[in-house]
């Protein structure tokens, strides 16, 4: 069973990217991308149906349609924080700059 780390909340877009625009892929792989972990497409569920014999439980496959509209969401999501915290860094630099070389106009 794969295990769930937060940490992979912090490579999740980094991942995908690496993934969707390398240059070798490997169709062969059994490797688990990180989506797949976060945002499991397909798992085992019990169906409880009234049968003959009372209650009977069954094991299927259920799909979780609403987790490739989430995958995608935080995948946008995570870019833009990503953009956001590099247009954050960008503007303190420059603020900081203004601090230290900026010249003070002098009067006359």
């Amino acid at each position: 069973m794969f295990e769930y780390s937060p940490e992979m909340w912090y490579r999740f877009g980094a991942d995908w990217y690496g993934t969707r625009f390398s240059s070798y892929t490997n169709n062969n792989s059994n490797d688990t991308l990180t989506k797949d972990i976060l945002f499991p497409k397909m798992i085992s569920c019990e169906i409880k149906r009234w049968g003959p014999s009372g209650i009977e439980v069954e094991t299927a496959q259920c799909v979780l349609s609403p987790n490739v509209l989430f995958q995608y969401f935080f995948l946008f999501t995570w870019f833009m924080l990503v953009a956001v915290f590099f247009t954050n860094l960008i503007s303190c630099l420059l603020h900081i700059s203004e601090m230290f070389f900026s010249t003070v106009p002098t009067t006359g």
